[in-house]
């Protein structure tokens, strides 16, 4: 009895009669041609005249089941000379005129880009959790939906009712992070955010995945280092293992070549390049004040400077998150960093954690924060409270990088941004 294979193990039965069953992604009636894509791959399906004659006339993404001969699989996808063909379902009308618009999202997931991105989704994920496994960190689910305290701008909350009582949607791990760092020192997660901010940029979700890092007995140089490690080693992973899903995407391979040490340069020389950017563009009068952080564009005129990632730290004191530690040889700048590639911007954050009761406490009352939400967490650094160090990866943003898109919308299959009613 002949069974039925998938595409992955098609090079196993060279040679052999076998059954493939799947979606009709391609179809070249000229040539006699289609491709069949299963959940492992696609399969290259030819017919000789006379059983095309024969074969029902079917569209794009009905379900079909195929018998045939395997006769090659070096190629990037395996051939199969077709003896027969049933239709198992029939596709109604397809495809809508505008796939790509948002109330067709639903059908525009079985795009060969879309799937191959969403398949270094995957790598990446299995990867930095096997990272991590092997240095000994503990993962930590936390809850999403339930916190009220906001480790970034406060009028970027969403609001719900959990209950009969006001919530907000998380917009970071990294409060409950610092309480599960003290169980294992090493921990980490993996945490769908929110943040309501009023963008509409190809670089910005209302909804993004991060994986954020905690760490006790640890500083910025050392959670630097750790993040350039596990980045690079992400990075080679997908080169190796996605070989085929980086083609399809036309991903210029060379630069994705990374290997520590990345370059690392401090915030004046980034704001200084920036400058030298402006003065070549038509408004002269533009120019970065120090303070701040770098906004969209900016991040561009800097990652167009460098061909690979780089790491930016010593940041102003005044432009980082609430928690992160001055520096102590210049109050006026702190120890955090962040994370930039060419088409991304904005890889990931980081730096070290204010460990001293006193000094969050005079920083959340300097920033009005509701003592009802946060005197826990201030309260933690009267328990033992280590010196520790924080990171955040936007996994999105890397996904853009590898992937070479300028559109942050297909790094996600549903993607939720402001101005789009979330459909489907």
């Amino acid at each position: 009895m002949v069974k039925i294979r998938k595409a992955y193990e098609l090079g196993k039965f060279l040679g052999e009669q076998v059954l493939i069953r799947g979606w009709v992604s391609e179809i070249d009636e000229s040539k006699r041609h289609m491709i069949i894509r299963d959940g492992t791959g696609y399969t290259r399906v030819v017919f000789d005249p006379d059983v095309y004659k024969g074969v029902p006339k079917v569209g794009r993404e009905s379900i079909v089941l195929i018998e045939g001969i395997v006769l090659n699989v070096k190629d990037k996808n395996p051939l199969l000379n077709a003896s027969s063909l049933k239709p198992l379902k029939f596709s109604v009308d397809y495809p809508p005129q505008e796939l790509s618009e948002p109330e067709n999202r639903h059908l525009y997931i079985t795009n060969p880009k879309i799937i191959a991105i969403n398949n270094i989704k995957n790598t990446v994920i299995k990867t930095i959790r096997e990272y991590f496994d092997e240095k000994g960190y503990r993962e930590i689910p936390f809850p999403t939906a339930i916190t009220k305290i906001a480790p970034e701008n406060p009028l970027t909350r969403f609001d719900i009712r959990f209950h009969d009582h006001l919530a907000y949607l998380t917009q970071s791990t990294k409060p409950y992070l610092e309480v599960a760092m003290k169980m294992y020192e090493k921990v980490w997660t993996l945490a769908h955010t929110y943040r309501k901010e009023k963008i509409i940029s190809r670089k910005h979700l209302s909804e993004f995945t991060t994986i954020d890092i905690q760490e006790a007995f640890s500083d910025s140089e050392y959670m630097m280092n750790l993040l350039e490690d596990m980045f690079c080693v992400s990075v080679n992973t997908v080169v190796e293992e996605n070989t085929q899903e980086l083609e399809t995407l036309e991903r210029d391979i060379s630069k994705l070549r990374v290997k520590p040490p990345l370059r690392k340069i401090g915030y004046e020389k980034a704001r200084n390049i920036i400058n030298r950017a402006y003065k070549t563009e038509k408004d002269k009068d533009l120019k970065m004040e120090w303070g701040r952080r770098f906004d969209s564009n900016e991040e561009d005129m800097l990652t167009a400077h460098y061909p690979f990632p780089f790491f930016v730290y010593g940041f102003p004191e005044t432009s980082t998150p609430f928690y992160i530690k001055p520096d102590q040889e210049n109050p006026k700048l702190s120890r955090f960093f962040g994370l930039y590639a060419h088409i991304a911007g904005n890889i990931a954050t980081g730096g070290e954690v204010i460990d001293d009761y006193e000094t969050i406490r005079e920083r959340m009352i300097e920033l009005r924060f509701p003592h009802e939400f946060w005197s826990w967490y201030a309260d933690l650094r009267r328990s033992g409270y280590p010196e520790n160090s924080t990171a955040g990866i936007g996994l999105e943003r890397m996904l853009m990088y590898l992937t070479g898109s300028k559109n942050i919308t297909d790094m996600v299959l549903f993607p939720r941004v402001y101005g789009q009613s979330p459909v489907p």
